[in-house]
């Protein structure tokens, strides 16, 4: 089990720590291109994406 302050499930496939998450872009209407510290680039899914930004507080 996972903390789920710290660990977030952005998609069907992919967790993301917050704390390596080094900057967000807008992808298209309802998903977010993710840049991770070790220069991976993820997407959200378009129904977490919501979620996922009330999560980071922003």
């Amino acid at each position: 089990m996972l903390d789920p302050e710290r660990f977030f499930r952005i998609n069907r496939s992919e967790l993301v720590q917050s704390q390596h998450i080094v900057r967000l872009e807008r992808y298209c209407k309802n998903t977010l291109t993710l840049y991770l510290a070790n220069s991976a680039q993820l997407k959200t899914s378009q129904s977490r994406t919501g979620d996922f930004t009330r999560w980071l507080g922003i």
